[in-house]
This record gives C-alpha cells, sequence and structure tokens, in this order.
C-alpha cells in the first residue's frame, strides 16, 4: 500500500473520530440528566448567551447546528469511507451518551457529599408544595412541606424560607423569603441527621409582620426555591439545579 493510500486512510479515521465527538458533545449538551439541567445552558450563561427565551430552550438550536455538522461527518468519513455500519455507530454514540450521564451524576453525588456545610443537602423541589389562603387580605392560612436530604456524614441544623412563584399575590422583603416559623414566632430550627432524608411541614402564618398580600385569592402550587440560613451560612436551593449556591 503506498504512502499516500495510508495518508488517506489516516485522514478519513481522524475525521470520523472526530466526527463521532462533535455529535456525542453535542448531544450531551442538549441532554438534560437527572441532577443537571442541560450543561448546553452553562456554556452559553457563561460566554453572556441566555440559554431560554420567552419560555423556549434556544440552547437547543445553537448545538444542533455543531450536532448536524457531526452527523454529516458521520455519513461521509464513517459511513462511506470506513465502511462502518450506521447500527455499530448507534450503538456507539448510546454508549457514549450512557457513559457520560453515569460519569457526571457520579460526580454530582460525590460534589454533595463532600460539599461545605449547608451545601450537602439536596432540595427535592418536585416533592415539595406551598398552600396559602387569605380572607380580606389577612391570612388565614400559609404553609407547605419541604423535603431535603442530607447527603454529608455531619448533622445539619437551619432555617428554613422559601421562594415562589406567587410573587404577585403575596411579597416580602426579607432576604431569605419567606420564613418558617414556630409557635413562638420564632424561625424554625430545623435538624437532618447525617445521610437522611425528611418532608419538613412548615408553617409561615405566623411570620405576618414580613409578608405583604396583595390579593384575597388564595393559591398553592410548587416551591421554586428555599434558602437554608443559619449563624454560618446562607444556601440557595433551586429545583432542577441539584449543587446549589451561596446567598450572598
Amino acid at each position: 500500500m503506498t504512502e499516500n493510500k495510508w495518508g488517506v486512510i489516516l485522514k478519513n479515521k481522524i475525521l470520523a473520530v472526530t466526527s463521532l465527538l462533535l455529535t456525542i458533545i453535542a448531544l450531551s449538551m442538549m441532554l438534560s440528566t437527572r441532577y443537571f439541567p442541560a450543561l448546553g445552558d452553562y456554556v452559553l450563561q457563561a460566554i453572556g448567551i441566555e440559554a431560554w427565551t420567552n419560555g423556549k430552550h434556544i440552547a437547543i438550536l445553537y448545538f444542533l447546528i455543531p450536532m448536524m455538522i457531526g452527523l454529516i461527518g458521520i455519513n461521509k468519513y464513517c459511513y462511506k469511507q470506513l465502511k462502518i455500519k450506521y447500527k455499530e455507530i448507534v450503538i456507539l454514540i448510546c454508549i457514549s451518551i450512557f457513559i457520560f450521564n453515569i460519569a457526571l451524576n457520579g460526580y454530582a453525588k460525590w460534589s454533595k457529599q463532600n460539599a461545605e456545610g449547608l451545601l450537602s443537602i439536596e432540595f427535592i423541589g418536585e416533592q415539595s408544595m406551598h398552600d396559602f389562603d387569605t380572607n380580606n387580605k389577612e391570612i388565614v392560612k400559609f404553609d407547605g412541606e419541604v423535603k431535603l436530604k442530607n447527603h454529608s456524614n455531619k448533622k445539619q441544623q437551619f432555617h428554613l424560607g422559601i421562594k415562589t412563584s406567587c410573587n404577585d399575590l403575596y411579597c416580602t422583603s426579607n432576604k431569605y423569603g419567606y420564613v418558617a416559623y414556630n409557635e413562638d414566632n420564632k424561625p424554625l430550627m430545623i435538624t437532618l441527621e447525617p445521610n437522611s432524608e425528611r418532608n419538613i411541614k412548615v408553617d409561615f402564618k405566623n411570620n405576618v409582620d414580613d409578608i405583604t398580600f396583595i390579593s384575597n385569592c388564595g393559591s398553592g402550587g410548587k416551591i421554586d426555591e428555599v434558602i437554608l440560613f443559619n449563624d454560618d451560612k446562607a444556601v440557595i436551593l433551586t429545583y432542577g439545579k441539584f449543587l446549589g449556591s451561596v446567598l450572598k
């Protein structure tokens, strides 16, 4: 075999691998995992581009272009030049995405287990709800249930505040949101044992001095964010964002 032909084969292999990697990376950027939204959102936000516009996930459009380029390269170099069957290509891509998801989920769990203080706590938003009702703008009921999981080997103690999408119905100027109070009108102290999860029933109606009701109607639904705080730190845990962040 001539040197020129070896060069062509090597070139085709390099372009085939590049096309596969481009397709796999683009797909990975568009797919949400158990603990993370699409990684492409973080990439776009890092360079100052909005990932969502008017409720539409436009990040998909950005990564659709490199994915299409990768698929064209796969067809040209993997299938036509190297004679790799489409079935084998699809299996390889699926296995790669599967391994990527396992690795990312493993990183997420490791990060939570080794996070400092309150950042080791997970907010399970799909199982956390709030409910309130008023009469002539006087509070009748304002309570909720929040599910939290402590991933660390240490006991965590904290107060709890929530934020919801109902801010057109009621509002607060407290940076911790709507804080849960006990029957003595003091911020409720919550304890999570090591490596445990707990459904916490909370009451906000005792905190009337810090809540303004704009509407007479009641409402209920999912909790968007929880703020956990103690004497050392305050952290924000947002629904759909596994890791959380420190409140500044």
